[in-house]
């Protein structure tokens, strides 16, 4: 029922939705596009995190046709920012299907196909309609953003895990690189200790990417159980003594060694994140006692999954080191 755009935002998430007035209500076409740039254009005049970056225009798929005003106003609207079509209430894809082929047809300037969506669940002759497509859209919304605000669209929605672990590897792979630099002087096992620094800042960066609570009021407290209670040391010990099995007699950590290390770990901490995540959505949020067992079962996981390659490097930095 909103009569006139309307800002919401939820403390702590950092993407801010503008709401805007239906046609159905009334408002004339030229009135409605006249708000909207008054929006558009309005967000640019204050700091980067304010701009509006893209719209989704939505329209109701129980029509089997585009409306005059629709395709003026998605017009329009294209002028100004990047806009994605999105069909609500796809609960017919026969009738979803002629809309498609009748927005096709006018050539409009959208980003993409048309988002088919259905919001929450809908009884339809006795049988349930899951909810789809708003995965789809958080996607398509996610390539089109600048990247300078992909990451914090990506913290703000809880729909794409996937898209947190891709830039989390990021993260990773710079932090496997820093511990590899640090290893090229090989490293004696017992001074592992060395990449610590690196893996924390490494599991830092991860946790930023994930947007996972560390307050300590939150019921992750995530890092702070790590290093407040010797987690971290914990993973290390785990390491050296990792490394040593595979390795008899080798006493000193390469390059390869060290960056393999270092991924493994990050590897371990992003399945971490992403269990703590699909906890958190089941109601049921991980409790600070598991999250250490956890992370070091999936650090053996995550070391074991490439184990073959890794003796390889390890072999070779032996040799050279010979």
């Amino acid at each position: 029922m909103t009569d006139r755009v309307q800002r919401h935002e939820i403390p702590g998430v950092p993407v801010t939705l503008f709401d805007t007035p239906g046609i159905e209500l009334g408002n004339s076409k030229d009135a409605v596009i006249r708000d909207f740039r008054k929006a558009i254009r309005g967000s640019r005049r204050r700091a980067p995190g304010e701009l509006i970056h893209v719209a989704w225009y939505c329209i109701d798929a129980g029509q089997t046709r585009i409306q005059a005003y629709d395709t003026e106003i998605v017009r329009a609207l294209a002028e100004d920012v990047p806009v994605i079509l999105v069909f609500t209430q796809c609960i017919d894809d026969v009738r979803v299907d002629a809309l498609d082929r009748a927005i096709a047809a006018e050539n409009l300037p959208i980003s993409g196909a048309p988002v088919r969506t259905l919001a929450q669940p809908r009884k339809l002759a006795g049988e349930t309609l899951e909810p789809r497509g708003l995965e789809e859209l958080v996607r398509r919304t996610h390539d089109i953003l600048p990247e300078a605000v992909r990451r914090a669209f990506t913290n703000a929605q809880g729909v794409v895990v996937r898209l947190k672990a891709f830039h989390a590897r990021k993260v990773v792979a710079a932090a496997s690189a820093t511990a590899a630099g640090i290893g090229a002087a090989p490293i004696p096992v017992s001074d592992a200790v060395v990449l610590m620094p690196v893996q924390l800042g490494m599991l830092a960066g991860i946790t930023a990417v994930f947007g996972v609570d560390i307050s300590p009021d939150s019921g992750a407290k995530l890092i702070r159980g790590l290093v407040g209670q010797g987690g971290v040391a914990a993973v290390g010990r785990q390491m050296a003594a990792g490394l040593l099995k595979v390795v008899p007699g080798v006493t000193f950590i390469n390059a390869a060694v060290a960056g393999a290390l270092t991924a493994a770990l990050g590897e371990a901490y992003i399945q971490l994140c992403v269990e703590m995540l699909r906890r958190k959505a089941d109601g049921k949020p991980m409790p600070d006692s598991d999250m250490l067992a956890f992370l070091l079962d999936a650090y053996h996981k995550a070391f074991r999954v490439s184990g073959a390659r890794r003796r390889g490097l390890w072999r070779v930095g032996a040799r050279r080191q010979r």
